[in-house]
């Protein structure tokens, strides 16, 4: 006789942490994956179910793997976040600019490792998601925090957002809330953004909660210690940093007060084909999709409309910008930049295979001058001597200098040019003529050089690329 349970018990089924390959019926091959009774799969189906909590979705892969009633089981629980009534509100949430994007000055601003963890907030009783869905976290946990909100994240180690989110999305684990720890970065109160982490560091050390901590700020020097302080992060396989002006009142909006510097490779790839545009772009390419040198594949957007009008040849091959990798090795927030015509798909293979090309890492020197991080605590960093990481520029006179800069809201460039005691800066969007300031006069050839110099490696820093 098959009881209920056996009926509804998988066909196959995953530990925690545990992945595995799936081929469908056509031929393409998935990635399941159980992180903290979190099941999800590569496929487009499972990734673009935006208005399904994630605990929640489920797709025919999933459902051929496990059965189809174990699926319709564990989908059909009770969530534990998003449930109408008490477990929604509108939360305060503030949000951040790209520092890319941004023509500040950042020193006397704070700089902060960018977590990869889940942003909740602190309400003084229970937490929140960013969306306003409650976080069942452990009643021993909640009695840790303050009887004033916070706004963190919830962390456990670089690298290790599925198994945090995992964790925090479920109501049946409250052990397993021992990995994680609370990381403060903020509090939503109406005072400027040092007065309330004094706040927050007064009642830290007066009660010593272990399970939450205070995200470590570092006063910034300059243009060149912030670069110095984010590629140290990086190093250490940070995200990024975070970058507060220390008298900014909490706002609900995404404001310029709070800007993210997140690193910006360029690798290449060859078009394979195209998705069909939708909503403004029905008719035109949606997106090109693109073959990697190592045999992975993804979708690349990013482009002007004239290159979803009239796209770029299949088989050509293309300089993209991204931002890392994802946990199954396709570029972060990839976006087009410009045509190879230079090179052949032969020889970004041939490049590949030797290893010549640059990897979305720092140089080996930036890396070994970072200690192990229990030896050298990130606030040290600060006072570390700066290590060049930008390409050196020897200015010629009467040569044109161009870099460009993209990502998912910028498609700009800036020129330099010395004439003399001349200095010569241009800058617009690519594709246009751009704008033309007027010529700055220097004492002589040498201080315009000099001036020059100064401005290229301002903007090499905030992500420019120099263009042959």
């Amino acid at each position: 006789m098959i009881t209920n349970d056996d009926a509804t018990a998988p066909i196959n089924d995953l530990e925690d942490g545990e992945s595995t390959e799936f081929t469908s019926s056509s031929g393409s091959t998935y990635m399941l994956k159980n992180v903290g009774g979190v099941y999800s799969c590569t496929c487009p189906a499972w990734r673009f179910q935006k208005d399904v909590p994630i605990e929640k979705r489920t797709c025919k892969h999933l459902r051929s793997f496990r059965g189809d009633a174990a699926e319709t089981t564990r989908t059909s629980k009770p969530s534990k976040v998003g449930v109408e009534g008490t477990n929604t509100k509108n939360v305060k949430v503030m949000s951040a600019h790209k520092y890319r994007d941004v023509n500040i000055d950042p020193t006397g601003w704070f700089i902060s490792e960018k977590l990869d963890g889940m942003r909740g907030l602190w309400d003084g009783k229970d937490f929140w998601t960013r969306n306003g869905k409650l976080v069942l976290a452990p009643e021993w946990f909640k009695k840790q925090m303050p009887p004033f909100p916070l706004d963190g994240e919830f962390w456990i180690e670089r690298g290790a957002f599925e198994r945090v989110s995992g964790i925090a999305r479920r109501q049946d684990c409250p052990d397993e809330w021992k990995e994680i720890t609370y990381m403060v970065f903020d509090s939503p109160t109406e005072e400027t953004f040092l007065s309330r982490m004094l706040k927050v560091s007064e009642f830290h050390v007066k009660n010593n909660p272990p399970c939450w901590k205070i995200v470590d700020q570092i006063e910034c020097k300059g243009e060149d210690h912030l670069n110095e302080v984010f590629q140290a992060f990086v190093a250490k396989g940070g995200e990024g940093v975070m970058v507060r002006d220390p008298s900014a009142i909490y706002s609900d909006a995404r404001v310029n007060t709070i800007l993210k510097l997140k690193p910006l490779y360029d690798a290449e790839a060859r078009i394979t084909g195209y998705t069909d545009g939708k909503g403004k772009y029905k008719g035109m390419v949606g997106a090109y999709e693109m073959l990697m040198p190592d045999g992975n594949t993804f979708n690349l957007s990013g482009m002007e409309d004239e290159l979803r009008k009239n796209p770029i040849q299949i088989g050509t091959v293309i300089t993209y910008q991204y931002e890392g990798f994802t946990n199954t090795g396709k570029p972060k927030f990839a976006r087009y930049h410009r045509v190879r015509s230079d090179l052949t798909w032969e020889d970004v293979i041939a490049n590949h295979e030797k290893d010549e090309r640059p990897k979305p890492q720092l140089p080996k020197e930036m890396v070994e001058s970072v200690p192990a991080e229990k030896k050298d605590p990130v606030k040290k960093v600060a006072t570390r001597r700066p290590v060049a990481t930008k390409e050196s520029f020897n200015i010629e006179e009467g040569k044109t200098y161009r870099f460009e800069y993209v990502d998912d809201k910028s498609n700009k460039f800036w020129e330099v040019r010395v004439d003399g005691n001349l200095l010569k800066v241009a800058y617009g969007r690519i594709g246009t003529a751009g704008r033309t300031e007027n010529p700055v006069e220097y004492g002589s050839t040498d201080e315009a050089i000099k001036e020059a110099t100064k401005k290229i490696k301002s903007k090499t820093g905030k992500g420019y690329v120099p263009v042959e």
